[in-house]
């Protein structure tokens, strides 16, 4: 196995730990792990520069952010919880595996990339408390009573005198 030293760290590492340069044909010459560390300082110190370049890149290869987000969907949903829940993937698949990869309310399975089926984040609004994961329906019905259980309630109830059975 082909080795080579880091210019940064001044470790000796196979080749595998370094970043090929297509046009050139060669390895950089630092490092894999020294070079997040340098590019996370360079993001940090110009994050409005970072944003527009990302912005731009973005909007000149939508295709390909196209492709990349339907290719991992599954990854995209967990990246987008995390961040706006604080939920981790493992703690969201407990969640899945407990309810039986169901929703609670209507108990439909759950399916990624179809838009009814994509399971959704349940939270109370006031405390931003997680409650579990409903469906696109069950969840927007919540969410249109502004968590509410009463309408609900006598929504229920009004199905119910009006002949409704659960059995239909």
């Amino acid at each position: 196995m082909n080795k080579k030293q880091c210019t940064s760290c001044k470790i000796e590492k196979p080749v595998s730990n370094f970043y090929y340069r297509t046009g050139t044909k060669q390895y950089h010459s630092q490092c894999k792990d020294c070079e997040r560390v340098l590019a996370k300082k360079w993001y940090k110190s110009n994050p409005q520069y970072a944003k527009e370049k990302a912005k731009k890149w973005r909007t000149e290869n939508i295709d390909r952010v196209k492709e990349c987000r339907i290719a991992n969907k599954r990854r995209s949903y967990i990246v987008d919880i995390k961040r706006k829940y604080n939920i981790t993937e493992l703690e969201f698949n407990n969640m899945l595996l407990t309810q039986k990869n169901k929703c609670i309310g209507c108990g439909v399975d759950f399916e990624f990339g179809v838009q009814e089926k994509t399971p959704h984040i349940d939270h109370c609004h006031k405390t931003g408390k997680v409650r579990g994961i409903l469906c696109r329906k069950c969840n927007s019905v919540i969410g249109f009573y502004k968590d509410n259980p009463k309408p609900l309630f006598n929504l229920s109830e009004y199905l119910n005198c009006h002949g409704y059975s659960a059995k239909q």
